[in-house]
C-alpha cells in the first residue's frame, strides 16, 4: 500500500524510514502539505500521514484539502502524527478530517499498528462501496426496466398505426394496379387497332373502367392515401423525437462531465416522465434565467427523474406539481414542489437513508428498493450540493437541490 508521508523535518523522515522500512508499505516522501497534495493526486495513495505544522500548506490545510476534493474516488485514511499534544489540538485534527491522532515522538510499534487498523477501515469502506454500487445498479436497472417499459408502450403506439396504415395503403395499392392495368389494356386496344370499329370495344372497356373506378371508390383512396401518409410522418416524427429524448436523458457515450443547460435537461426529463406517469394535472414549470454549469447531466437527470416520480406518487389523489430553477449568482437552485399527501415529521431525517421506503416518500413509481432518493442525495453531493425538503402532512412537500457554480462559472457571471 502507498503511503504519503507530510513531514518537514529530515530527522523525523529518517524515523518514518526506520520504524517502516521493512515493512510492504511504500513510502512517498513529502516536505511540505502542498506536495502531499500532489503527489496523493498523482499516485492514488489511500493513506497520508501528516505533520501539524510545515512550511507552504500545513497539515489542518491539507486534511481539509482532501476532503473537500468530491472526485477524488477512494476514501484517503488520515493519520495526523503531531507534536501538538492538547485535547483541543486532537478534536482540531479530527474535525479538519483526520481519522487518527498521534502524539510525538511516536512508537514504531503504536505506527503500525495505527496503520494497520487504518487498513481494515479502507478495507470495509471498499467493501461498503462495492455493495453500495451495486444496490444502486440494481436500482438503475430497475428504474430503467420501467422507464423502458412507458417508453416502448408509447412507441407501440406509432409503430402500431403505421403497421395498420402500411397494411391498408397495399390493399390501396393493388386496387390501383387492376385499375391501371385496365387503363392500359384500353390505351393498348387504341393504339393497335386504330379507329375502326372501336366504338363498342372502347365502350365496353370504358364501362370495365368506370365500374373498378365505382367499386375500389378511387377518389376516396386517393384522398386516404394523402392522409395515411401525413399520418405515417407523424408517427415516424414522434417516433424520433421521443429516441432524440432518450438521448438527451442518457446522454450515452458523452463526457461525463460537461458544460449543461439544466432547464433544457429539466425539460427532456419533464417528456420523458410524463409518458411513463400521468400527472393528475399538468405540471407547472417555471425556468429562470440561470447560467450553464460544468456537471455530469446524465446523473442530474437522474435527480429529476426521481423528485418528479416521487412527487407523481405524492398526488395520485389530489395535488398539483410545480418545477422552478433559480440562481443566487453562487448556487443554481432547482425547486419541485407538489400540494399532495406530504411526508410525516419523523419521517424527514430518513428519507435519504438507503432503503428507506415509506409511501409517501422515497419509494418509485413501481417497485422500488428505497434507493431512489438515496443516490439523488449522494448524485448532488458528489456535485458539491445539498437536496434540502420542507414537508406538511396533508399540504405537500418542497425538495431544493443547490448546486454550486464553480470557480469559472463565478467568474464568468460577475464579469
Amino acid at each position: 500500500m502507498k503511503i504519503i508521508i507530510a513531514e518537514d523535518n529530515p530527522v523525523i523522515l529518517n524515523l518514518y524510514k526506520t520504524a517502516l522500512g521493512k515493512t510492504d508499505y511504500d513510502l512517498i516522501l513529502s516536505s511540505n502539505g502542498k506536495k502531499a497534495l500532489e503527489n496523493l493526486n498523482k499516485t492514488g495513495a489511500r493513506m497520508v500521514i501528516t505533520d501539524w505544522e510545515m512550511p507552504v500548506m500545513d497539515g489542518l490545510t491539507l486534511c481539509r484539502r482532501i476532503r473537500e476534493q468530491r472526485d477524488s474516488g477512494a476514501y484517503v485514511y488520515i493519520i495526523f502524527v503531531s507534536s501538538h499534544d492538547s485535547h483541543d489540538d486532537a478534536v482540531a485534527g479530527l474535525d479538519a478530517g483526520a481519522d487518527d491522532y498521534i502524539k510525538k515522538p511516536f512508537n514504531p510499534y503504536e505506527l503500525i499498528s495505527r496503520i494497520r487498523a487504518g487498513e481494515r477501515i479502507i478495507e470495509l469502506e471498499d467493501k461498503f462501496k462495492k455493495t453500495y454500487g451495486d444496490l444502486v445498479h440494481a436500482e438503475k436497472m430497475a428504474s430503467v426496466g420501467r422507464l423502458a417499459a412507458g417508453i416502448a408502450h408509447e412507441i407501440n403506439n406509432p409503430a402500431g398505426f403505421i403497421s395498420g396504415n402500411l397494411d391498408i395503403m397495399k390493399d390501396y395499392h393493388n386496387d390501383l394496379l387492376n385499375l391501371i392495368k385496365k387503363y392500359k389494356e384500353l390505351v393498348s386496344f387504341i393504339a393497335k387497332d386504330g379507329t375502326d370499329n372501336i366504338s363498342s370495344e372502347i365502350q365496353i372497356m370504358t364501362t370495365n373502367i368506370k365500374a373498378e373506378e365505382d367499386n375500389i371508390d378511387i377518389d376516396f383512396i386517393l384522398q386516404d392515401t394523402r392522409d395515411l401518409l401525413n399520418e405515417n410522418k407523424k408517427g415516424i416524427t414522434k417516433i424520433t423525437n421521443l429516441v432524440n429524448e432518450l438521448r438527451t436523458f442518457a446522454h450515452p457515450g458523452e463526457p461525463k462531465e460537461k458544460k449543461t443547460d439544466l432547464n433544457s435537461e429539466i425539460l427532456s426529463v419533464l417528456n420523458i416522465i410524463q409518458k411513463n406517469i400521468k400527472f393528475r394535472e399538468k405540471v407547472s414549470v417555471n425556468f429562470g434565467e440561470i447560467p450553464s454549469i460544468v456537471c455530469n447531466p446524465a446523473e442530474l437527470n437522474q435527480v429529476f427523474f426521481c423528485l418528479l416520480s416521487n412527487a407523481a406518487k405524492a398526488t395520485m389523489e389530489k395535488g398539483r406539481i410545480r418545477i422552478s430553477t433559480e440562481t443566487d449568482n453562487k448556487n443554481i437552485i432547482i425547486t419541485v414542489s407538489d400540494t399532495g399527501k406530504g411526508i410525516e415529521k419523523n419521517n424527514l431525517s430518513k428519507i435519504f437513508d438507503p432503503f428507506f421506503a415509506a409511501d409517501t416518500a422515497a419509494d418509485e413509481i413501481g417497485n422500488g428498493r428505497g434507493m431512489s432518493l438515496n443516490i439523488a442525495y449522494n448524485i448532488v453531493k458528489n456535485h458539491g450540493g445539498r437536496i434540502e425538503v420542507k414537508s406538511d402532512m396533508g399540504k405537500g412537500s418542497v425538495f431544493s437541490v443547490i448546486l454550486p457554480f464553480s470557480k469559472k462559472e463565478i467568474e464568468g457571471i460577475s464579469k
